[in-house]
């Protein structure tokens, strides 16, 4: 996707200049990269015994092949993970190693971008990884986000997608453009925005206007259409469930909540949520570069095509998501949203271009990233050193091998099992432990395998109080309503198994659960 980056890739750098030296070269970033990745990717995939709830889910849903799964997410990212595991097989890690490589393909393509927007190399480097300065990015992704690190790869993919077609708009290039639209589309229902932006853009500025209504654009349209054809129309076979997933999800205002009252409430919650996932990065900048700052503003300076492309993305994105708010009436614009304003940085340096050879701003900027990265890589080691002693619910020290082996041990060896969701994803994290086995959860009862013709045994699990909020007789009722088990309330065959968290001393949880053998009703 890099293809012919114009003659500002040709440029020769050398280390003569104050670019901080450890940043001045791709190798350099690109091991500086690999580096901070492989590490969070050990800390946060590899040393926790159990997954948090995105992670979770996605393992559940991954015992079957579906066009979609559920209406708030579109189905890429499950797909993702179970072609790995036809590799890894059924192991938490695969959800890992889905989100981890699409969180290094962020700061690589946003290091593309700068190399068609800036003609400088350090600067395209710096511009790369200044995501390092978002916490929402830095931080939370790693800790919580799945399907919002996929899309944003790809929102950077499709850009510099679209940026290649001036360049090279041969047939080729645009059915990649195709491709990567429709994939985009598939992996979080928000790149539809960003999509619209690019291609709005592009009409707006007439340097990409050749490109958008260029015939061949018919091809990466057609192309992006079949992709999502096959989830489209499951979607508009749940379109009863939509309604509710959107008004829960951005808080739609009702009808007696008043016009402008509701309109300016989503208004400052989007203005709010962008400042918050813009920060602290843009302090940084406007501190670090100060003197920088104040002399661009003094002076008129054109800026590269493909620079002044991506300003015009992010003010028509911007400008889309205000429209949606006043036309929608929702009261609630998240932060994680905003990741389509990740080329940030790529313009802000495209628009400043600050001298290496003159001012010692980028050095400084350059070892505060570097610091960034060690500092990061060390906050999530401390965390997971700390967990123990910190943890409330304790989600991710939960012992599943030792939960697995405790079920096994009460005598279930194959069938169904159908356990509670809450205040830990059991469905989920079970499925490392039991591949073969049917798993249902409570949260999402029809996603996962019909039951099999033969004889099975049939396992309701949950966490009692005062750790849960379950009980016997409400997991009885759950399961006659779902799965038609046609468990008899009132003297239930209720035991218990107790462990004890990962890495903690003495603190003890437990398990509730019933087996039936052979199983009832679709439980089996």
């Amino acid at each position: 996707m890099n293809g012919r980056p114009g003659l500002a890739m040709n440029r020769p750098l050398g280390n003569s200049g104050r670019g901080y030296p450890a940043l001045t070269t791709a190798g350099r970033f690109y091991g500086l990269l690999v580096l901070l990745v492989v590490a969070q990717f050990i800390i946060r995939g590899l040393l926790y015994p159990a997954a948090p709830s995105d992670d979770a889910e996605q393992l559940l849903f991954s015992q079957v092949l579906r066009w979609g799964y559920d209406v708030v997410n579109p189905p890429l990212y499950t797909w993702l993970v179970i072609a790995l595991q036809q590799v890894f097989g059924v192991e938490n890690v695969t959800v890992s190693l889905v989100k981890f490589a699409a969180y290094g393909m962020i700061f690589h393509f946003l290091y593309v971008l700068g190399r068609r927007a800036i003609d400088d190399e350090r600067l395209a480097i710096l511009a790369a990884l200044s995501p390092l300065w978002l916490y929402y990015m830095a931080w939370d992704a790693v800790l919580s986000y799945s399907h919002t690190v996929l899309a944003t790869a790809l929102i950077l993919a499709a850009l510099a997608a679209l940026l290649r077609l001036r360049e090279n708009g041969n047939a080729r290039s645009y059915l990649l453009f195709g491709l990567v639209l429709g994939f985009g589309l598939l992996s979080k229902y928000t790149f539809a925005l960003a999509a619209l932006a690019m291609l709005a853009g592009g009409l707006l500025y007439r340097p990409y206007r050749a490109v958008i209504v260029n015939p061949r654009m018919l091809i990466a349209v057609a192309v992006a259409g079949l992709i999502v054809a096959p989830h489209g129309y499951w979607l508009v076979q749940q379109s009863h469930m939509i309604g509710g997933a959107i008004a829960g999800k951005f808080e739609i205002g009702g009808a007696g909540d008043g016009f402008l009252a509701t309109r300016l409430s989503g208004l400052k919650s989007a203005v709010v949520s962008g400042l918050s996932f813009i920060s602290p990065l843009w302090l940084v900048l406007l501190t670090v570069f100060r003197k920088a700052f104040r002399e661009r503003l003094k002076g008129r300076r054109e800026m590269p095509p493909p620079a002044r492309f991506l300003m015009i993305y992010l003010v028509t994105v911007i400008a889309l998501l205000g429209l949606f708010v006043v036309l929608s009436g929702t009261t609630k614009i998240r932060a994680h949203y905003m990741f389509v304003l990740m080329p940030l940085p790529v313009v802000f340096f495209a628009w400043l271009r600050p001298s290496p050879e003159r001012s010692r701003a980028t050095q400084i900027y350059g070892a505060t990233l570097l610091a960034l990265t060690v500092l990061l890589v060390g906050g999530m080691a401390v965390k997971y050193i700390t967990e123990p002693i910190r943890c409330q619910r304790c989600q991710l020290l939960l012992p599943y091998p030792e939960i697995a082996r405790k079920i096994r041990d009460a005598g279930f060896r194959d069938g169904t099992i159908f356990a509670y969701y809450f205040p830990h994803d059991l469905a989920g994290n079970l499925r490392g432990a039991f591949p073969e086995t049917r798993i249902v959860s409570t949260k999402f009862p029809t996603i996962t395998r019909p039951p099999g013709n033969r004889p099975g045994q049939c396992l309701l699990v949950w966490m009692p109080k005062p750790g849960g909020v379950m009980d016997g007789n409400g997991m009885a009722q759950l399961a006659n309503r779902e799965l038609a088990t046609k468990i008899p309330l009132g003297n239930l065959p209720i035991k218990s198994m107790e462990f004890e968290f990962d890495r903690t001393s003495g603190r003890m949880g437990k398990l509730n659960y019933m087996l039936f053998d052979p199983g009832r009703g679709m439980c089996r």
